[in-house]
């Protein structure tokens, strides 16, 4: 065998040596990966199969897959019979929808005149706005709770919804102002000399432009609203107020007369986190893209 055919041999051996230890080297990836979803989706997919065990059998569960004779469907019916979870259900999309509206129409216009708008102090409002990012919430809660009293808003849905339309959070500015600003000026003045006012130059050519962000938003907001539970708790204290989903389910919880058992607590939460699971599903790719577009926009 001459040197020209050695090593044709010893590139060979090396070319199949290197996708050998490549494919064990995904292989090793791919195992970790699924160890570590394994390990992070436990707590759900042992909340999925206690749904579904008898009310006895849930108590103890002796494995994570329920035998034959401990599958039930009463956790479910214990989740059906509760006429309130679904007047929940309706309260809760009420108010999502209310603040998802709020906003993005509170957020935009005021993320427009910080950008577009040009006026004296506008640097200056913007760093106030942006401070009150730094207030914690319980610094708030008591003062709002005040407020909402003496106005006649508590055991309502108004404080749920109602402030976010003043400006849509400091936070949801900030990023639709980051937006804003890779808007190149020139469209802005070219509909300006075209006879196009501050409100038609928004509806027609920013609010197109910037929908990305807008879309992130509403998912985010919808994610959150949904699943809060220490508002409803603050400001619906008696029983005869309109409650939502979340606050319904901990008094579900507590409640001794009728208590909900355990198979019933686990079909609860199923019930909880379809909506939120649905909708990260369907915008998983708009939600990435808004993270990574605000962090090349900031």
């Amino acid at each position: 065998m001459n040197a020209r055919e050695k090593r044709y041999v010893e590139d060979v051996f090396n070319g199949k040596k290197k996708r050998i230890l490549h494919i064990l080297s995904l292989i090793g990836r791919y195992a970790i990966l699924v160890l570590l979803a394994l390990f992070f989706m436990f707590p759900v997919i042992y909340m999925i199969t206690v749904s579904f065990m008898s009310d006895i059998a849930a108590v103890a569960p002796k494995n994570i897959i329920p035998a034959a004779s401990d599958f039930s469907l009463a956790g479910y019916k214990a989740f059906f019979s509760r006429a309130s979870f679904f007047k929940g259900i309706g309260n809760t999309f009420i108010v999502c929808i209310l603040c998802i509206c709020g906003i993005l129409t509170g957020a935009t216009f005021c993320a427009y005149g910080l950008t577009k708008v040009y006026f004296k102090g506008q640097k200056a409002m913007f760093i106030i706005i942006l401070a009150t990012v730094f207030l914690p919430g319980t610094v708030t809660s008591i003062p709002l709770f005040t407020i909402y009293q003496k106005i006649g808003w508590v055991n309502t849905l108004l404080p749920l919804w109602v402030p976010i339309w003043f400006g849509g959070g400091a936070m949801n500015i900030f990023l639709v102002r980051q937006f804003m600003r890779g808007i190149p000026k020139s469209l802005h003045e070219s509909a300006k000399i075209d006879g196009a006012n501050s409100f038609q130059i928004l509806i027609t050519i920013i609010v197109p432009l910037i929908r990305p962000i807008l879309l992130y938003l509403a998912i985010t907001t919808f994610i959150g609203t949904w699943n809060d539970y220490s508002a409803p708790l603050l400001y619906l204290t008696t029983s005869n107020s309109p409650k939502t989903l979340a606050l319904l389910i901990f008094e579900a919880f507590q409640d001794k007369r009728d208590p909900l058992l355990l198979n019933g607590q686990m079909a609860t939460g199923i019930f909880m986190m379809i909506p939120t699971t649905i909708l990260f599903g369907f915008f998983q790719k708009e939600l990435t893209e808004g993270i990574a577009l605000v962090g090349l926009k900031v």
